[in-house]
């Protein structure tokens, strides 16, 4: 573990094989939304058309590609930290940058290193005292943890808590089971491979040296056959309130466990097809009462709460690009794709706006042409709606709510 504000090792970067996208057709037809009132994005009753419509969002500030070399943002958490919302990104840069989001734009905080190649996934959650815990997924197998604190001067202390035994995989995806008010996260989550690994997050004192090798509380093995290992790969993760475990795969398949009360995944999921092709996003709405899909088919689509009976299709967007990243914002969904940021209405899915992001740097990495895809997007806790995107070309977009009368 190191925190350091000296530029990070890049030799790692072209080390990881692209992988090849599907991107099959799909049905275009609209499911419309069921005629009984259903739960907002936002918890709360469903405010009118006008209403939603009224809010959308605008470019405020974007980083240069140097944010991150250049390199793909691969993951974004978001949080607060005492006073003051915190983010933090990462990617094929290998390490960790924290920001600080303002009315004014977004300011760098520092760095950390973790070591261990690219950092594939960021999670973090609220800790007692208004401390966060930030959790970080990489390419050497491996899970760390942090404590950070918000300092007297305004600056961010970052204290190592423990690293993981290694996964069976590359860490793609994290989840921390949301706390209660004022209380640790329960449980978290994470992917390598095939497997799903289920932690009890250890919180050492502030002064106890950092643990190695943890080692997890379960692990649920979904395949043993090496060739659907390949083809079936669990790619994200997403823990409700309401004591659910969803996570999506290269097959386009969805699966939803129930979680029993020390945390730990129990009883067989259930488990649909809910794309063509790779699921990009499952995400629970607030309250646990529903859950969002996006994959590359180009589709987000809502569903009912997953029981023993299966999943219920509430509505589906109109056919959008490759979607790789989604949000929610006070009953919004908002949906990364190729050069732009799509907000869409939280019970219908149908589009509501659009925010066009600047074309890419020269030398970064991304497509040969075009703009550069919208890889991760994180809500700004206490920033009245904010989001920051992150790209494939290494930068970091604020966008900011705007009313539209």
């Amino acid at each position: 573990f190191l925190a350091s504000a000296t530029p990070p090792s890049t030799d790692n970067a072209n080390t990881h094989k692209r992988e090849s996208d599907v991107h099959k057709a799909q049905d275009r037809t609209l499911v419309r939304r069921v005629a009984q009132p259903q739960e907002s994005c936002s918890g709360s009753r469903v405010s009118t058309d006008r209403e939603r419509r009224r809010m959308l969002l605008r470019l405020a500030h974007t980083t240069g590609g140097a944010a991150h070399d250049g390199r793909s943002v691969l993951a974004l958490a978001a949080a607060q930290l005492g006073s003051s919302s915190l983010f933090a990104s990462a990617g094929h840069s290998a390490d960790i940058r924290l920001w600080r989001a303002t009315a004014a734009g977004i300011e760098p905080l520092g760095e950390i290193r973790p070591g261990g190649g690219s950092v594939f996934s960021l999670e973090a959650s609220p800790l007692p005292g208004g401390d966060c815990l930030l959790l970080a997924g990489s390419f050497s197998r491996v899970v760390f943890a942090w404590r950070l604190r918000e300092e007297a001067g305004g600056g961010t202390a970052v204290t190592p808590l423990w690293q993981s035994a290694q996964h069976t995989g590359w860490v793609r995806a994290l989840a921390i089971d949301p706390a209660e008010a004022a209380a640790a996260p329960r449980a978290a989550y994470s992917i390598g491979c095939n497997r799903i690994l289920s932690w009890a997050p250890p919180l050492p004192p502030p002064d106890a040296p950092a643990a190695s090798g943890v080692t997890a509380q379960d692990e649920i093995a979904l395949y043993e056959d090496e060739e659907q290992v390949r083809s079936k790969d669990i790619l994200c993760l997403a823990a409700s309130t309401g004591g659910a475990l969803a996570a999506g795969s290269v097959d386009g398949q969805v699966r939803c466990w129930r979680v029993g009360s020390n945390g730990v995944p129990t009883g067989v999921p259930v488990r649909w097809a809910a794309h063509a092709g790779r699921v990009s996003c499952v995400r629970f709405t607030p309250g646990g009462g529903g859950l969002l899909t996006a994959g590359l088919d180009g589709a987000v689509k809502r569903w009912a709460r997953p029981s023993p009976g299966g999943a219920r299709l509430l509505s589906q967007s109109a056919l959008l690009p490759r979607v790789h990243s989604l949000a929610l914002t006070g009953g919004h969904v908002h949906a990364g794709v190729k050069g732009e940021v799509v907000s869409l209405e939280g019970e219908s899915l149908s589009e509501v706006g659009r925010v066009a992001l600047p074309p890419r740097e020269a030398g970064a990495e991304a497509e040969a042409s075009g703009a550069p895809r919208v890889t991760a997007l994180a809500t700004g806790r206490g920033l009245h709606g904010a989001l920051l995107a992150g790209d494939s070309s290494g930068r970091l977009h604020l966008l900011v709510p705007r009313v539209r009368e």
